[in-house]
């Protein structure tokens, strides 16, 4: 089953390792935001890795014990295309390590497309010391509102938006005690994503669907490591708890501290 697993993923890396940056880096940055309280040796790992954003903006802001955790060989390969010095990296759609062998743990935009999201939790705060931090970012629930009126649907071999409470309910079962939560949103044009998907059920024309389908999506002409840099410096998340916004807005953040 893990084979399948990972080549169904193999099967779509190349498709996500196009996805422009500027509809990922304000997720890397809410991921990456509380590991800045960390000293530069602290021991971090970010569980699905993908092609290694996170992994070199880590590596930019300092820190040099890092592990890269991902299911796709194909996607491990790009990480090595692009930086062929960055190590160590595992494949493995397990979480391989000893109870309480890191820092700091950061997942962005994964624990949605995992088979069995409720023990793979329980599983990253399990390798994460007392006194260390676990950061998930991942969809908010309306994307599953949205998949069951058929207005949305994945490339990815699963895809299944998590209920906020039931996530913190799973990070308890690990010793995970909430810092804070909230939505945030990647571009401008995704302020407009949901109504745009409704609309779709209208079929009508007119100047407002005209504006809603336009997109606006920026693109990023600084390097990229830089680009997520500076979207960390200027990413407002909070250590407050707005379960809310984890249902309404396009993405939302978890961070969690190990008890």
């Amino acid at each position: 089953m893990d084979w399948v697993v990972s080549q169904a993923w193999n099967q779509v890396a190349e498709v996500l390792n196009g996805i422009p940056l500027a509809a990922e880096r304000v997720r890397y940055a809410a991921a990456i935001k509380p590991l800045l309280v960390l000293p530069k040796s602290a021991r971090i790992l970010e569980a699905g890795c993908g092609s290694g954003r996170v992994l070199r903006a880590l590596a930019a802001l300092g820190y040099h014990r890092i592990v890269g955790l991902e299911i796709s060989f194909e996607r491990l390969k790009e990480v090595a295309r692009l930086d062929p010095s960055f190590t160590p990296l595992v494949c493995s759609s397990e979480v391989p390590f000893a109870s309480e062998t890191f820092d700091a743990v950061v997942s962005a935009g994964v624990i949605e497309h995992v088979i069995d999201p409720a023990r793979w939790l329980v599983e990253l705060g399990r390798v994460v010391r007392a006194g260390g931090v676990l950061s998930v970012t991942t969809d908010t629930y309306m994307w599953r509102w949205l998949s069951r009126l058929g207005l949305y649907r994945s490339i990815q071999p699963v895809d299944e938006a998590i209920w906020p409470t039931k996530l913190v309910r799973w990070g308890q079962r690990s010793g995970l005690n909430l810092l804070g939560c909230g939505g945030f949103i990647n571009t401008p044009d995704q302020r407009r994503y949901f109504i745009k998907q409704l609309l779709s059920l209208i079929p009508k024309t007119g100047p407002l669907r005209r504006w809603l389908c336009k997109s606006t999506m920026p693109e990023v002409l600084l390097d990229e490591t830089e680009a997520i840099l500076d979207s960390v410096r200027d990413f407002n998340g909070r250590t407050r708890v707005n379960l809310w916004s984890c249902v309404l807005s396009y993405e939302c953040y978890y961070w969690f501290h190990k008890r």
